[in-house]
């Protein structure tokens, strides 16, 4: 989109624009529509602008650029079309909350109260230069620049509150450049030298915000590849059949494979070969593997691993070895789980429903980088009656907010149960910050965890667990966001 605006402004502005401008603006028109559809629709609001300078442009040119654009993108016409039969998101992602944009530009300034109290004296004082009338307030540019970025917004917003959910933070990257660059036209102060300073400062206040207040790279710099394989090296355990179980590039899997501690390694990486999780479990519970590494972003196989294995370390981040784990053990032994309810004495049900356990997530300690777990374990009896994979049950987490349905999440036994030592389970874990930008947004929520039996099953529990697991902090700015 930032290319395409040169050339947009070449084809406007130049005295004779040229035909090639006008071939470039096309392609890139065409190609922001292939890329993603907010930044087709950042590119088309652009191409729109440039008729408010209808006495300037080159009709003929201007208007064969978007036929061209549009021929261009007839390949894919069909794709588009069908995938907006779809709508937006909203089996994963909420309307936006009211507080939405002021929170995507904290965001973007890394919540940074510094940042915010020099942009905040910055306006001060471009108000005051203003009532002096020492400027005109502005180019028509800039203004343009703020209006690409607050019409694409303001569509998003309307269609995730009229039509289906779409506006999250990302869908904003295409259009947050025209903003800066808009904003930082009308803030810049006068003398030069003073706009000069103003720019350095917010730089150098984000840089430090960004690598040492929310240390945004702190998760790679502690886990980068040779420290990776020195820890597992100083394990101990060459020869040791172990089991690791990731999602990475492959390219990268292969770097790790080279130290000695995992030359006698299973190596799945689901980004090749996909599996469910009862095939996983499958493998995890196999009793000639005496480790397990997990890389930690399937969290329902996690919570899944620790049925079977106690877990040996925690890795500051998504890398080969975020979860280790290193000795098996009896049901119920995690130490670093709260449970919040949990049931071992049994229990014979046919009802639809089965309440486990309710909280509201603002009076129970729990933060937005948390995960929310349970498991259930079925009696023996049961658990030979299958066969499971074709029973229809659910463990459901609901989210409702001020007695509204918020967001329903549910683990499923063909693809979230397994069988281990003899006694069938089903695992659910939410991270959840999936649901929430921050704690304001937990605030009236109730999170209830119940089992749905929707065809009134004769089932035996041998017992129940719902777990809290702390967040790891380092990983909050992953994704730009903070506790």
């Amino acid at each position: 989109c930032s290319a395409m605006a040169w050339y947009w402004y070449r084809c406007v502005f130049d005295e004779r624009p040229k035909l090639g401008a006008h071939i470039w603006l096309a392609v890139l028109l065409s190609l922001s529509v292939y890329n993603h559809y907010f930044s087709g629709l950042l590119g088309i609001l652009i191409w729109i602008s440039g008729l408010l300078f209808a006495g300037r442009l080159h009709k003929v040119y201007y208007f064969g650029s978007g036929i061209l654009a549009f021929i261009l993108f007839l390949p894919h016409l069909s794709v588009s079309l069908t995938q907006l039969e779809h709508k937006g998101v909203g089996s994963w992602l909420r309307p936006p909350a009211p507080d939405f944009l002021w929170e995507w530009f904290m965001s973007l300034i890394n919540y940074s109260t510094a940042a915010l109290v020099l942009v905040a004296a910055l306006i001060a004082w471009k108000t005051r230069e203003f009532a002096r009338n020492k400027q005109d307030g502005g180019s028509r540019l800039a203004l343009l620049f703020l209006t690409w970025f607050a019409v694409s917004y303001a569509i998003g917003h309307a269609y995730s509150l009229m039509v289906d959910p779409l506006l999250h933070h990302g869908a904003l990257l295409f259009a947050s450049p025209f903003f800066c660059l808009g904003l930082a036209y009308f803030l810049a102060p006068r003398p030069p030298i003073l706009a000069k300073a103003a720019a350095y400062g917010i730089a150098a206040i984000l840089t430090f915000s960004l690598v040492w207040q929310r240390k945004h790279y702190e998760v790679f710099e502690q886990q980068p590849y040779d420290k990776v394989a020195k820890q597992l090296d100083a394990l101990d355990v060459e020869g040791e059949p172990a089991l690791a179980i990731v999602h990475q590039n492959p390219a990268y899997l292969a770097r790790y494979m080279d130290v000695d501690a995992l030359k006698n390694t299973r190596v799945i990486n689901l980004a090749q070969t996909p599996l469910s999780n009862a095939e996983l479990m499958e493998e995890v519970g196999n009793p000639k593997f005496e480790r397990l590494y997990l890389d930690g972003r399937n969290w329902a196989l996690t919570r899944g691993a620790e049925e079977v294995w106690s877990l040996d370390r925690r890795s500051n981040g998504f890398t080969f070895t975020g979860h280790h784990y290193s000795t098996r053990h009896e049901d119920g032994d995690h130490a670093d789980h709260t449970i919040l309810n949990e049931s071992t004495g049994g229990l014979t049900f046919s009802e639809e429903f089965l309440e486990l356990y309710k909280i509201g997530l603002d009076t129970a300690g729990i933060g937005f980088g948390d995960h929310v777990a349970a498991v259930l374990r079925f009696a023996p009896a049961d658990s030979a009656s299958g066969p499971w994979s074709q029973s229809d049950l659910h463990l459901v987490f609901d989210f409702s907010k001020n007695g509204e349905p918020l967001h329903y999440s549910s683990a499923i036994p063909q693809r979230d149960g397994f069988t281990h030592r003899g006694s069938f389970r089903l695992v659910h874990q939410l991270l959840l910050w999936d649901l929430f930008i921050n704690y304001r947004e937990m605030k009236g929520v109730e999170l209830k965890v119940y089992v749905w039996n929707p065809t009134r099953l004769n089932l035996s529990l041998a017992g129940w667990e719902v777990n809290l697991i702390e967040g790891n902090p380092l990983l909050y700015s992953q994704l730009n966001r903070m506790p």
